[in-house]
This record gives structure tokens, sequence and C-alpha cells, in this order.
């Protein structure tokens, strides 16, 4: 690749995606463990978007692992770890995982913010649906939507979101 600088000609390294986060994972390898578990979650979510989900994985778990260890079980930072390697498992096409994950996160999330656990909602139920079982799917899409509009109201936008998940079981 080739950039202009100041009517210069500079001729720019050919690096693929993976080799850049590579370098990125190993610089930020620092003995702050909060840095790095911030740093492992970033690359699993990278990695999950480029289709290499056992490296997203991979790393969800070892940042969920250090979340625990920092924070201990009940803290939010523990909460989107656990969210995040249930995402990077459904992406992954392990939807029981995704769920059980997903159900841990949202005991987890009661305590925390609402639109977190309508999230987490959500994708329970989108794991569901993924897996035929819709009767099961339903019961969290409806939990979704009844807590959408009883805590963010009818026109917000997770409402909205919650209510099209909940749909999809009625075109079925």
């Amino acid at each position: 690749m080739q950039l202009h600088i100041a009517n210069n000609l500079v001729q720019l390294p050919k690096i693929s995606p993976q080799s850049l986060l590579e370098d990125i994972y190993e610089k930020n390898l620092s003995e702050d463990e909060h840095l790095r578990e911030h740093t492992l979650r970033l690359m699993s979510l990278i990695y999950s978007n480029l289709g290499n989900n056992q490296k997203a994985i991979a790393f969800a778990k070892e940042a969920l692992d250090l979340c625990i260890k920092n924070y201990g079980g009940e803290h939010i930072e523990t909460l989107n770890a656990k969210y995040n390697l249930a995402t990077c498992y459904s992406n992954a096409g392990q939807y029981d995982n995704a769920i059980e994950l997903g159900k841990e996160a949202y005991e987890l999330g009661i305590k925390y913010s609402a639109p977190r656990k309508i999230l987490i909602m959500n994708d329970i139920a989108s794991n569901y649906y993924n897996l035929d079982d819709y009767k099961s799917g339903m019961y969290w899409a409806k939990k979704a939507v009844d807590e959408s509009i009883s805590t963010l109201g009818e026109k917000d936008i997770l409402t909205l979101g919650s209510q099209n998940t909940l749909s999809n079981f009625y075109i079925t």
C-alpha cells in the first residue's frame, strides 16, 4: 500500500489484520492485569468479528478468568466478561454454551442496569431460536419485552429491539 504524505510517497508494509492484532496483543501483555483483561476482551471481540471463533473464545475465557481473579464473581466487569464469552460462543454456533453463560450473566446482571439485562435476555432468546427451542426462546423474548416496557418505555430503542426479537418467534 502507498501513502502520500506532504507530496512524498511512503511505502507501507503489507500486514494482515491478524498479525496486527497479535502485535497489539504482545505489546499489551502488561503486568497490569486490568489492562491485560481489557486487551483480551477486545481481542476476543475482534477475532469473533473476523470469524476466528476458536481464538475469540480462548481470549474471552482468559479475560473472564482474570476478571474473576481481579474483581470477584459479582463485579460488573465479570458480568461484561461473561456476556462477551457468551457472545463468542453464540457466534461460533455453540448455542448451548452461550445460553448457559448468558443465564449466568443474567443472574449477575439483575443488580445492574436494565439495558444490560435486556440485551442479555434477547441474546438468550436468540440462542434458543437458533436451537429451534421456540418455547424457551419465546419465554426469554417476552421477558425482555416486559422488562423493556416497564423500565425504559414503549418507544425506547431496546424495547423495539426486544419486540423485534419476540416477533421472530411468531413468524416461525
